[in-house]
């Protein structure tokens, strides 16, 4: 695959720096979403790697252990329990969409005594269990 048309040019994409080229030279109403989403595939083809949105559908779920060391990794004042904050910034980590509603909902879950943090000893498995129904995947 050394061509590609693009609206009625036909292109030489032998290299990504062509195909940039191309593109900076397109006047801006024709770079749309089709164009972009056309970059992206021949670019991925020329670096022989599959777009981000093809890996994440082979992508294996993470497993219990490493979702377990993301959370403890997280413990940022070594107190043993995960703060809202902490729980937060651990989901993000994982790639959640809303950090900010899987904190909350994970600590409604795990939160067993009502105290406002998870403790690493003893409501951490549920926590996991919760992550993990998700199946988030690196």
């Amino acid at each position: 695959m050394d061509h590609i048309q693009i609206h009625s040019a036909v292109i030489d994409i032998s290299s990504k720096q062509a195909l940039i080229n191309f593109l900076a030279d397109m006047p801006e109403r024709k770079r749309r979403f089709r164009v972009h989403k056309q970059y992206r595939a021949v670019t991925a083809a020329i670096e022989d790697q599959l777009p981000h949105d093809e890996y994440k559908k082979f992508a294996v779920p993470y497993t219990k252990q490493q979702i377990e060391d993301t959370f403890k990794s997280y413990d940022q004042n070594g107190d043993g329990k995960l703060s809202w904050d902490e729980v937060k910034a651990a989901f993000t980590k994982l790639g959640a969409f809303s950090p900010y509603f899987r904190a909350w909902r994970g600590k409604s879950r795990a939160d067993a005594n009502d105290d406002g943090f998870i403790c690493l000893q003893t409501e951490l498995d549920e926590l996991v269990n919760y992550t993990l129904e998700l199946q988030y995947k690196p």
